[in-house]
């Protein structure tokens, strides 16, 4: 009995230190240092990464999939939209239009819930956002 329950303490134990690690959740953007300008680039300089083969080989595009699709138009809702909004809109439903290579996403509501949802139509080639809104 001792032994399982100094086990449980030590799994306990080793579970909060992993959760409270701050190892590998390095920040998602670097910030410049205020004294240089601001982060800024010349779209001409990467014309040949534009064009290269990778890009234009993907069968699948860059969304191959509902859940990237999902991903995707989640992001996007979130910002335009508000996160706590979209979130009551969930489960998405992921439709795709295979003559046009177009995913629609769209919110649900709750069974005798009135309002709605937010759209959003993707390209799969390359994900290029062609619309978003949000019915009444």
């Amino acid at each position: 009995m001792r032994r399982r329950l100094a086990l449980l303490v030590l799994a306990i134990g080793l579970l909060t230190a992993t959760a409270c690690s701050n190892e590998g959740n390095e920040p998602l953007i670097k910030d410049k240092p205020v004294d240089e300008p601001a982060a800024a680039f010349n779209l001409d300089d990467y014309k040949v990464e534009m064009n290269s083969s990778h890009f234009s080989s993907r069968n699948e595009g860059f969304v191959p999939n509902k859940e990237a699709a999902a991903q995707i138009a989640e992001v996007v809702l979130n910002q335009i939209y508000g996160a706590a909004r979209i979130v009551e809109e969930k489960p998405l439903i992921v439709q795709f239009d295979p003559d046009q290579k177009v995913w629609l996403v769209q919110g649900t509501l709750p069974d005798g819930m009135d309002g709605g949802v937010g759209y959003v139509l993707l390209q799969q080639k390359d994900g290029k956002i062609l619309s978003v809104w949000h019915d009444k």
